[in-house]
């Protein structure tokens, strides 16, 4: 649902102010088209605590993409 509405926000830089773990599930879905499973989500809340409040994670999208391609790019990742 959040990556729905991420990419139809019009803009061109959008920031999410979020918790940690949101920020780490959304990583790891970013670039899936289903949903995570159970050991995809429990492994992604144990790497949550890996981002401390206040961290930053710096994303691109391009909606433009050639097909097979993910989206989404992480460009920088700061503790």
């Amino acid at each position: 649902v959040a990556k729905g509405i991420i990419t139809n926000l019009v803009g061109e830089n959008i920031v999410v102010v979020s918790h940690t773990i949101f920020m780490n599930i959304f990583l790891n879905m970013a670039c899936s088209e289903s949903s995570l499973s159970i050991k995809e989500f429990m492994q992604a809340l144990l790497h949550a605590k890996d981002t401390p409040n206040g961290g930053i994670i710096h994303l691109y999208y391009d909606e433009d993409i050639p097909e097979g391609m993910c989206a989404w790019q992480l460009i920088e990742y700061l503790n």
